[in-house]
């Protein structure tokens, strides 16, 4: 056993420090596993939001030269198009052509899809920038925002055609482009497991789109990518693609410098773990692995801890059996030697003389009776166990079970020539109680009284009614002696099964260890208690506390 706990008190601090060690490797591969996962989500969700601005460049490019009312023509089949084949049709908002005249000026027509035509209207405000605009190199401008489509081609007044203007819808690209692009890539079951915001590259404080009114201005983020983009390159599948002729007139792939790396597009996402860092939520997804460990060690140390001690319960339970079965053995061998040695005298003859025989059946009938007792001790004890029939509970006199449990001692006291003062109050209450089992339990305690009453040999037993520490009334039986009292470090054990104080056994006075316990038990299954008061040298006092039966209607 004592090598059993060295072992886990050396293996438990053991395992300890190696799932200590193991929760950092593993929360070190979890952090770059999910910066890995983040940085891909980043990525995928600016390159799907550039394929959306890539296919409106591609969708609304002017491919061939033609007079305005024919390019209108082809301009309602684009938008045809542009409304059946795009994920967010709605994100388009309006589209201008920017015509420069034979005087050099600037005209700005605008495309009514339900009538089919281009219209000259006054330059708007957000479009006023673009009025003095020639030839377009840029193909986005992110602060109204709008694509800008170069073009040469001339209608038939000589007038030129600058560039295709085609404005998105900002609302709807924060509304529901975006939101829906988050879902997708960084959302769980329905709920965003990240927080996000969009700025712009070229003023990081005007923000686009966020989550978390906060989000924008904090210094660090788990993952930044950038978007708004033209990339041709993706949607036509090659690089060499965008220099096809009549296809593509000029794409430049813009790259904004942020401070900590070039990040392309015009836009740039933030991504942040709701913990606040990726960090963060790694150490607290730590913290709770240490804690379930640990939990898991304690348990089980815990648990050897309660296999230890139950080990030692069942140890000593086990040595007390087999003193109790050692001592039970040595009371049954004596009686039944006695019995069988006068038995055999007398079949044998050997004794002849009429008083001799009275003793000798005298003798028989007292081991007799002795061995009885011991047989019915046992058989209390093992019907005390749980499971067993339950006392039957009746309202009883004590006067009766008092008298009752005097007459059957009656010859061990006269035997050993004790002296017995008995004090009944009169107009006791009744109890609930079962009598017989009552009886016995008064019976144990006069048993150990005769016992243990060394040479005084004098017993008191009283009956009375009393007041219980609750203040409630109580009945209680008291059995005092002056015999040779019990030490104060056995009077918390006496009522354990099979326990005998070391200065009973040294002393060799025999009993089985049960008396005691049975009383215990008895008291317990009536509802009441059972105290000691012992002074060693000068005698014990053990009493049965007993709760009074409630009065019946008459």
């Amino acid at each position: 056993m004592l090598s059993l706990l060295a072992a886990v008190a050396l293996l438990l601090p053991l395992l300890a420090v190696l799932q200590y060690r193991w929760l950092g490797q593993v929360s070190t591969a979890e952090r770059e596993r999910m910066s890995a996962v983040l940085r891909s989500a980043a990525a995928q969700f600016g390159e799907t939001f550039d394929r959306e601005i890539t296919r409106a460049y591609s969708t609304f490019q002017q491919q061939r030269a033609g007079e305005i009312s024919q390019l209108a023509k082809e301009y309602a089949g684009r938008f045809q198009e542009w409304d059946t084949s795009a994920s967010y049709p709605r994100m388009v908002r309006d589209l201008y052509l920017i015509v420069a005249d034979a005087q050099g000026s600037n005209r700005l027509l605008q495309f009514e899809q339900g009538a089919a035509a281009f219209h000259q209207i006054d330059w708007p405000e957000e479009l006023a920038e673009l009025q003095g605009v020639t030839m377009p190199t840029d193909p986005i401008r992110d602060e109204i925002p709008a694509l800008l489509i170069p073009s040469d081609a001339a209608d038939e007044g000589a007038s030129r055609i600058l560039c295709v203007v085609v404005v998105l819808d900002l609302d709807h690209l924060k509304q529901v482009v975006i939101p829906a692009l988050a879902t997708r890539f960084f959302a769980a079951e329905d709920k965003l497991k990240y927080e996000l915001a969009v700025v712009r590259q070229s003023d990081p404080q005007t923000v686009v789109f966020q989550t978390n009114d906060n989000l924008a201005s904090r210094a660090t983020n788990d993952a930044v990518t950038g978007l708004f983009e033209v990339r041709l390159e993706t949607l036509l599948g090659r690089p060499e693609a965008q220099e096809r002729k009549g296809l593509v007139r000029i794409v430049k792939r813009q790259r904004i410098s942020t401070g900590e790396e070039e990040t392309p597009g015009r836009w740039k996402l933030l991504v942040r773990h709701q913990s606040g860092s990726l960090e963060k939520a790694v150490a607290n997804g730590r913290r709770r692995n240490l804690a379930v460990s640990f939990g898991v060690l304690l348990l089980l140390a815990l648990s050897v801890g309660f296999i230890v001690v139950s080990s030692g319960r069942a140890t000593r339970l086990a040595r007390e059996q087999m003193k109790f079965v050692a001592g039970v053995s040595h009371e049954l061998r004596t009686p039944l030697a006695v019995i069988c040695s006068a038995g055999e005298n007398l079949a044998d003859g050997v004794v002849h003389d009429r008083h001799q025989i009275a003793e000798y059946g005298s003798l028989i009938r007292n081991e007799g009776r002795r061995l009885s007792r011991m047989v019915e001790q046992v058989l209390e004890y093992a019907g005390a166990q749980p499971g067993r029939q339950p006392y039957q509970l009746r309202p009883v006199e004590l006067r009766a079970v008092v008298e009752a449990a005097l007459n059957e001692s009656r010859l061990q006291l006269e035997e050993g020539g004790f002296k017995v003062e008995t004090e009944i109050e009169t107009d006791l209450p009744l109890v609930n109680a079962d009598a017989a089992a009552l009886q016995r339990a008064l019976q144990n305690l006069l048993g150990n009284a005769i016992k243990y009453g060394a040479e005084n040999r004098w017993i008191a037993l009283r009956a009375r009614k009393d007041s219980s520490a609750a203040g409630s009334e109580e009945a209680t039986l008291t059995v005092e002696d002056r015999g040779r009292g019990i030490p104060a470090r056995d009077v918390s054990r006496i009522f354990e099964p099979f326990y005998r104080s070391p200065d009973v056994v040294a002393a060799q006075i025999q009993g089985s260890g049960l008396g005691l316990s049975l009383v215990q038990h008895i008291a317990a299954a009536h509802g009441g208690r059972v105290s000691v008061e012992s002074r060693p040298g000068q005698g014990s006092s053990f009493t049965i506390h007993l709760p009074i039966a409630a009065p019946t209607a008459s």
